[in-house]
C-alpha cells in the first residue's frame, strides 16, 4: 500500500490543526446572551425601560384574555385529558385509571338530517345539544 504524498499529509495535518483550534478557542469567545456588555442605565432609562415593558406585558394580558381566551380555556381542558392519557400509559392495570376519570354527565349532539356529498359522503350538522 503506497504511503500518501507528503503535501497531503502536511494538508490533512494543517487541517486537523485548524479544527483543533477552533474547538480550543470557541469556549473562549465571548457570547452576547452571557450578560456581559449590559449597558450602564441611568434611573430615568431605567424606569422607562420598566414602564414599557409593563405596558408590553399588559398588552399581551389584554390579548390573551380577548383574544386567546378559548384557547387558553382548551388548553387547560385539554391538559385533563393529556393527564388522564399519560396516567393510561404508564399504568399497568388500565381500569383503575379509567374508572378513577370522573365523568358526571356524557353530552352528545342531536344531528340534523345528513346531507349527501359527492362520493357518497353524508354530513350531518348539529342541531343543538343532546344528552345521554
Amino acid at each position: 500500500m503506497p504511503t500518501p504524498p507528503k503535501r497531503l499529509r502536511v494538508l490533512l495535518l494543517v487541517l486537523l490543526a485548524l479544527v483543533l483550534a477552533a474547538f480550543v478557542w470557541r469556549p473562549f469567545t465571548p457570547r452576547p446572551w452571557r450578560g456581559n456588555d449590559l449597558p450602564d442605565l441611568t434611573p430615568s432609562e431605567a424606569r422607562r425601560l420598566l414602564e414599557k415593558m409593563a405596558a408590553l406585558e399588559a398588552r399581551e394580558q389584554a390579548a390573551a384574555e380577548t383574544c386567546w381566551a378559548k384557547d387558553l380555556v382548551a388548553q387547560q381542558c385539554g391538559g385533563v385529558f393529556d393527564n388522564v392519557w399519560n396516567a393510561l400509559n404508564a399504568a399497568s392495570n388500565k381500569w383503575e385509571v379509567v374508572e378513577a376519570f370522573p365523568v358526571p354527565e356524557l353530552v352528545a349532539p342531536h344531528l340534523a338530517l345528513a346531507q349527501l356529498r359527492p362520493h357518497g359522503i353524508e354530513v350531518r350538522a348539529p342541531d343543538g345539544e343532546g344528552g345521554i
